[in-house]
């Protein structure tokens, strides 16, 4: 991994190569649809819920999620293949047959700015040179009951690990992102609201607002959050949570920036694990109960917990030594998702 990667991110994408084999092949039908998610998505927020895995083979631990919290999820994220155009809307149609509308689970989908065969090619998208490929996904999102999607376009931006980074062309950035929206928004039927989502960190001062495409163009304001540091000391958790807060680019900023544009908030990645350089924060029920906490307190539309054993960030949460993490995210969301019912008594 490049420096920057190492300090700050990890690149969770989906082993997506023998999914959109499969794909093509036919060999994914609507049983792969998960069933048991009986709550309509808008009956309380913030909506919570998890990523399992990429398509059809998130249903067994997205059941499984239900099952540890006594309750079903109300939104699932999930993602595009980055391979290429043809891959973004292919696995489009994968994602919606595996996560079917009417389950009771607002589709959150994270959609590649570019592919990795387009790297240096954001001037393109600005230009309206794939105008077609958005509104082809829009297309299969809307013809397959998920007008209403939350369309993580161009996620962690600021990081250097995906083809579509920001960082040195944030103008050329934001006209793409502007042009992606319109084109999706061209749709008939479509209700997406657009997720602008950075990846946050404990002491990175990159000015991510530079990449910032308007208003107009963004619904929610979202930040990637894991639980890991490169600091060289050995901080309490107290100390911990409030370099999240405090930092550069932090959950304060996060409030403020949100705050003052009259935006949602997300946490659409967020967890808690292993790394295998070490820098992961293990098992830690502290950072679950100020997250929720966190969450619970701010203008938050939704959160989702990444509950996958990723090579490069290990948070499920079924883990042998994620056992007292387990226990507190538990506690933490039974006692929020009962709070809604005592205000309606």
């Amino acid at each position: 991994m490049d420096a920057l990667k190492q300090r700050m991110g990890v690149v969770r994408q989906p082993a997506w190569g023998l999914l959109l084999v499969c794909w093509l092949a036919g060999c994914f039908s609507l049983s792969c649809g998960f069933a048991g998610a009986g709550a309509q998505v808008g009956a309380s927020l913030p909506l919570w819920g998890s990523y399992g895995g990429p398509a059809c083979h998130a249903k067994e631990r997205l059941q499984r999620f239900d099952e540890l919290v006594g309750s079903p999820q109300t939104v699932v994220v999930d993602f595009l293949a980055s391979d290429s155009w043809l891959a973004m809307v292919s696995t489009a149609k994968l994602v919606t047959r595996c996560h079917p509308a009417g389950q009771g689970r607002r589709l959150v989908v994270s959609v590649p700015l570019l592919p990795r065969t387009d790297a240096d090619k954001l001037d393109q998208v600005a230009q309206g040179g794939h105008d077609a490929d958005f509104a082809a996904i829009a297309r299969v999102l809307v013809d397959s009951g998920h007008s209403d999607a939350i369309v993580r376009l161009g996620w962690e931006f600021n990081g250097g690990w995906f083809p579509w980074r920001a960082k040195g062309r944030e103008d050329q950035w934001k006209a793409a992102w502007r042009r992606a929206v319109g084109a999706m928004r061209s749709v008939p039927g479509q209700a997406f609201l657009f997720d602008w989502t950075y990846t946050l960190s404990d002491n990175d001062a990159n000015p991510v607002e530079k990449a910032y495409p308007g208003d107009d163009v963004v619904d929610v304001i979202g930040a990637d959050f894991y639980h890991q540091t490169w600091f060289p000391d050995s901080p309490n958790e107290q100390l911990r949570w409030l370099r999240y807060e405090r930092a550069p680019r932090g959950l304060d900023w996060l409030r403020r920036f949100a705050g003052e544009r009259g935006k949602w908030i997300s946490l659409p990645e967020w967890g808690t694990g292993y790394r295998p350089d070490g820098h992961g924060g293990g098992d830690s029920p502290a950072f679950v109960t100020n997250t929720l906490r966190w969450v619970a307190e701010n203008r938050v539309l939704y959160q989702a917990y990444w509950n996958y054993p990723a090579r490069d960030y290990r948070a499920e949460l079924s883990a042998d030594d994620l056992r007292a993490t387990r226990v507190a995210y538990v506690e933490a969301m039974r006692a929020q998702l009962k709070k809604p019912k005592e205000r309606a008594k």
